[in-house]
């Protein structure tokens, strides 16, 4: 036997010979270590606190993905606006500057007049026929809304208009009182960055429209009303509601930015000595 034979292949083994002399190693392949085996299976207990923490996280999340949701809804609401603001500058171009009346024998049944004159000008290529067979109200209408009707609830693709004019776009008689079912000129709007001519409105009964417009004694009884009390005025989106200027601008209001709105805001005339 040299000095790298071994002498027991089960036990031991040589090592090299230094200065003479063997150096013995235990053999690491003597006989191996019996392993304990882990339990890979859930506990009942952890399987119940797994199921805790998952349902905490999605409490935590339900109200935070109904705020992104209703923030979504809104900023789709304040474009449908000023979508409408670009079709009233393209009506009054047609027609000698003026809006058109809110009130009047519709060209399109079931449509407010306001609505029907504003689809019949951003329509030109579709006929009367194909107008009133189907009209395109999509941006007429505000998204996220459940709206009750006889049987339960309309679907989004059902609803025809969400917007309310205000006495701002009602024409004027020769009394200077407004009348809904006359033109208003845009030269007889008064400071058009503070007249407000559009405003998101409640659902007319259980019909699939809101009121054409508001006048000024309807409207005002919601200001500084909570979303919940308001009767006309649907602060439909995180408790704020979406209002269309004459100049075009769209923007957000709360309940107390709202009850800050005064009547000539409203109607779009303004004394003298008003600044």
């Amino acid at each position: 036997m040299d000095c790298h034979g071994s002498a027991n292949r089960d036990e031991f083994r040589f090592g090299p010979c230094l200065s003479g002399q063997y150096l013995l190693a235990c053999d690491t392949m003597s006989t191996p270590t019996p392993r304990t085996t882990s339990q890979s299976a859930f506990t009942l207990i952890e399987l119940l606190v797994v199921i805790v923490i998952i349902a905490i996280l999605a409490t935590a999340a339900f109200p935070i993905y109904g705020i992104i949701k209703d923030k979504a809804n809104a900023s789709n609401s304040r474009t449908n606006l000023r979508s409408i603001g670009q079709a009233l500058a393209l009506y009054q171009g047609q027609n000698n500057l003026a809006y058109p009346a809110i009130e009047s024998d519709s060209v399109i049944p079931e449509v407010d007049n306001w609505v029907s004159e504003l689809i019949i000008a951003l329509n030109p290529d579709l006929t009367i026929e194909e107008l009133i067979a189907e009209p395109p109200t999509d941006i007429f209408v505000s998204q996220g809304l459940r709206w009750k009707s006889s049987g339960g609830f309309y679907e989004e693709a059902e609803l025809i208009n969400t917007y309310a004019a205000t006495e701002a776009l009602a024409g004027l008689n020769e009394n200077g009182t407004p009348n809904p079912e006359l033109k208003r000129r845009v030269a007889t709007i008064e400071k058009p960055s503070e007249t407000i001519i559009l405003i998101e409105a409640k659902q007319s009964g259980s019909n699939p429209f809101c009121e054409p417009w508001l006048d000024w004694k309807t409207a005002s009884a919601d200001f500084g009303q909570a979303a919940e009390d308001t009767q006309s005025i649907d602060l439909r989106y995180s408790d704020e509601v979406n209002v269309l200027f004459a100049d075009g601008r769209c923007i957000s209001m709360d309940a107390e930015a709202l009850a800050k709105v005064i009547e000539y805001n409203w109607i779009g005339s303004y004394p003298k000595d008003y600044r």
